[in-house]
């Protein structure tokens, strides 16, 4: 096990709000975005360093990375995120569109 991997208080309301916009369409979309994220968390256990900034990272004075990830066939998401010590802090979940 890496890096523990928390959710600022904006990245959880992205996930909620995703999740609520899958869960209304259908309840097999909402556990593909719950299967997804909880991949995407695991990534970010391991390997957070390795992953590239993100092109907010020159407008704040924390290194910001990013993490895209898929729910289907083709990348959906990103995960904005900083590594504070041992931590991985995700500040948001954005769709690519």
């Amino acid at each position: 096990m890496g890096r523990e991997v928390l959710f600022a208080r904006r990245a959880e309301q992205d996930f909620d709000e995703t999740f609520n916009w899958y869960a209304e369409r259908s309840e097999d979309a909402a556990a593909l975005w719950l299967g997804a994220v909880h991949r995407a968390i695991q990534e970010l256990e391991v390997s957070a360093d390795r992953l590239p900034y993100s092109q907010e990272n020159d407008r704040f004075p924390l290194e910001l990375r990013q993490l895209v990830f898929r729910v289907g066939a083709k990348p959906t998401h990103r995960m904005v995120f900083a590594i504070r010590d041992e931590r991985v802090v995700v500040y948001a979940i954005r769709h690519l569109a």
